[in-house]
């Protein structure tokens, strides 16, 4: 009679649980590719939000650079009139010295009284053109003056009188000297070229 061999046939039971693993298995791999691929999809995103947000960074920080590049352009074509005003003004100031008066103190003086009538001074002209004034200090800082002569042009010599005129309001730092005190100014512009 012939026996049954082991393992020739499987029992039914057996094969649903065979079947149910292999399927239990897929489903394991199937779920744990799906989580994956989610990991790679959320990883992907984060990269991509990082890559915008240094984009927007890099964008933000290029306006602010061009930002100030336009100031910086600015500040420089004001610097670059102002200088080509300085280049064409000049003052001239006659002021002559008494003796007994201290050097330093005078040249202190002096450059204190440059730096008030230069500062006051802020008329551009394109035209050579000079007015010459006589200016009086007083022992108390008290300022006056008397024009010399005009030049041709209208509009400057009345710039130079509104200047003169305005620093009749400005306390003058009194002559070292101790008295009242004559300059002579000369307001000139050079001809632009």
């Amino acid at each position: 009679m012939p026996t049954d061999k082991e393992g020739d046939f499987i029992d039914p039971k057996e094969q649903e649980e065979s079947l149910e693993n292999i399927f239990s298995s897929l489903n394991d791999f199937q779920e744990k590719t799906d989580a994956n691929a989610q990991k790679n999809e959320q990883k992907n995103e984060q990269e991509e939000e990082q890559r915008r947000l240094k984009e927007q960074q890099r964008l933000r920080k290029n306006q602010k650079n061009q930002e100030m590049l336009k100031g910086l352009q600015q500040n420089l074509n004001q610097f670059a009139q102002k200088l080509e005003s300085v280049k064409n003004k000049t003052l001239d100031l006659q002021i002559p010295k008494q003796d007994g008066v201290d050097e330093k103190a005078y040249q202190e003086w002096y450059a204190q009284i440059y730096q008030i009538l230069y500062k006051g001074w802020k008329g551009v002209f394109y035209h050579k053109a000079s007015v010459s004034a006589l200016i009086m200090i007083a022992k108390d800082g008290e300022f006056d003056y008397t024009i010399l002569s005009y030049s041709d042009f209208k509009d400057y010599n009345k710039s130079v009188m509104t200047l003169l005129n305005d620093l009749k309001k400005v306390d003058f730092p009194p002559y070292p000297g101790g008295s009242m005190i004559s300059i002579q100014v000369n307001f000139t512009t050079k001809e632009e070229q």
